[in-house]
């Protein structure tokens, strides 16, 4: 599974009973699960999102809704609505806008994604995913240099 990530341009995931499905490069994956595939893909990546969380949280005095990092083409932003959860590629959206009842996405390859949510948290949770790219840049660049 784990290169199936690394080839494709992946907008966003959601899940709902224990089904995934995938959407990406104008097309989508369904799958069923055992587990989260989050939790999936990063045990793949030898890594717990209760320790990742509580770093981020260490760092940045984030309280909730920390963005999953996975790699230079995958940073997920996790929302909820009534009857699905979304784990949305913060890498592969253009746009974004909102009101007081949904969110609209707007993807790098002119996909859109419609939720029905309330949109007033959706600025500070991708400020966050813009600090967390910052610092693994800072970090990749100190490690190189």
């Amino acid at each position: 599974m784990g290169d199936f990530f690394y080839k494709i341009m992946i907008n966003y995931i959601t899940e709902s009973n224990k089904k995934f499905i995938i959407y990406y490069n104008d097309t989508f994956s369904e799958c069923d699960g055992y587990e989260l595939l989050i939790t999936k893909i990063m045990k793949d990546h030898f890594f717990k999102y209760d320790y990742y969380k509580k770093r981020i949280k260490e760092l940045f005095k984030f309280t909730r809704n920390v963005p999953i990092y996975l790699s230079n083409t995958l940073l997920l932003i996790r929302l909820k609505d009534n009857d699905n959860v979304y784990y949305i590629n913060y890498k592969e959206l253009l746009y974004t806008a909102y009101n007081e009842e949904r969110i609209l996405f707007i993807f790098k390859n002119g996909s859109y994604l419609f939720i029905n949510k309330r949109g007033n948290n959706i600025r500070r949770i991708e400020e966050m995913s813009k600090k967390i790219l910052a610092y693994i840049t800072y970090l990749e660049n100190d490690y190189y240099n």
